[in-house]
């Protein structure tokens, strides 16, 4: 079995799934709950605008790059402690990881840039990033942070949400089309199995490229699937069965509708 598993909660059925897991782990295993992490459309907007500050803002004589100015806001909008560094006269913040900030933590952050750019002191004209600044699936083989179907058909003064035509915004559950997509999206991925999780990788890059429309559930279920079926690399081949089980369950599809190689 695999040491890790990660899963969004969204529908009462992922919720028995985490039971599930609870009933079957060994004792002594650990269980983390937290909130969902920062958006890719929240960190192309931060590094815009942290860009701008540096760009425009002379901080007591000094001009700050970018890392600079981020330790600068996080360490405001969490009052960061600070302590002596190991040498003699430095003075070091502390909590300044801002990977694992939260969805509602990134947008305070976002709100405290604006709020400092809006200061007469130091003025700031921010510019919202374009749909090119937020990353989507590469050619050069690296993670892609999106998944197919995050571009949004926004109009001007129109929502920005994205949904599938017979979905409703924001529902939990999975359309005809999703499941439809996911299936395909399992049995690639199930494939891309064997020694090198990078083959999984690419494959479910490979897939992004596609531009497959996706509602916003379904895309964070096919990054649970992807997790899955990286960490059965180069494991048993009742590894391999257990995580396509789980992914098929995970994506409400019967196994046996699926054409996967044995």
């Amino acid at each position: 079995m695999t040491t890790r598993r990660q899963l969004v909660i969204n529908t009462p059925a992922d919720r028995e799934m985490v039971a599930a897991w609870a009933r079957n782990v060994e004792y002594g295993t650990i269980v983390e709950f937290r909130k969902k992490t920062r958006s890719a459309e929240q960190n192309a907007k931060l590094h815009a605008m942290l860009g701008e500050v540096a760009e425009q803002v002379v901080w007591y004589g000094r001009k700050l790059d970018i890392d600079d100015w981020k330790n600068m806001f996080t360490a405001s909008l969490r009052h960061a402690d600070v302590i002596p560094g190991i040498d003699k006269g430095t003075i070091v913040p502390l909590g300044m990881k801002t990977s694992t900030m939260t969805v509602e933590e990134m947008g305070n952050l976002i709100e405290l840039i604006y709020a400092f750019g809006s200061d007469p002191e130091h003025p700031v004209q921010f510019k919202e990033p374009q749909e090119s600044d937020v990353p989507h699936a590469s050619d050069d083989g690296s993670e892609a942070d999106l998944l197919p179907g995050e571009a949004s058909n926004t109009e001007p003064g129109g929502s920005s949400e994205t949904s599938s035509p017979d979905q409703p915004s924001g529902s939990n559950f999975l359309t005809d089309e999703d499941k439809r997509n996911l299936g395909e999206f399992i049995v690639r991925l199930n494939a891309a199995v064997g020694a090198d999780p990078d083959v999984v990788r690419m494959a479910r890059n490979s897939f992004a490229a596609e531009q497959r429309p996706l509602s916003k559930l379904a895309k964070e279920k096919a990054e649970t699937i992807t997790g899955h079926f990286r960490d059965a690399c180069g494991k048993s081949d009742e590894v391999r069965q257990a995580a396509l089980a789980f992914t098929c369950a995970l994506a409400q599809i019967d196994e046996q509708d699926l054409a996967v190689q044995p």
